[in-house]
């Protein structure tokens, strides 16, 4: 995959290690919903209580995830997420990684 285009990515970083990058594929303002590819080195990483709903799909690499309250639980290749409207996400990444998400703004996603 041709990492031309990716933008540095808003996720936290607890650990001090790991850079998280994005590309919008595709983002319609006007209806709401965006798709993206994130990817990731190793490290910690946090989307608290976002103002939107995601559900990815685990392209590439390992990782530990937590949504909202849950416990952590092992996601990697084939994994498909939902991150419900404002749950939260915590990620612990083990090996480089790379996710496709889907996403749906609040005002469209609660209306």
């Amino acid at each position: 995959m041709n990492d031309d285009g990716f933008q540095p990515s808003d996720a936290r970083d607890e650990e001090g290690i790991g850079t998280a990058w994005r590309k919008y594929l595709n983002f319609d303002a006007e209806r709401g919903v965006g798709v993206m590819i994130w990817k990731a080195d190793t490290g910690y990483f946090v989307s608290a209580q976002p103002p939107y709903a995601e559900t990815f799909v685990v392209l590439s690499g390992t990782a530990d995830c937590s949504v909202g309250e849950a416990p952590f639980a092992p996601i990697g290749p084939g994994s498909i997420v939902r991150m419900p409207l404002g749950a939260g996400m915590r990620l612990r990444v083990k090996t480089p990684y790379r996710m496709v998400a889907t996403v749906i703004l609040g005002a469209v996603a609660g209306g």
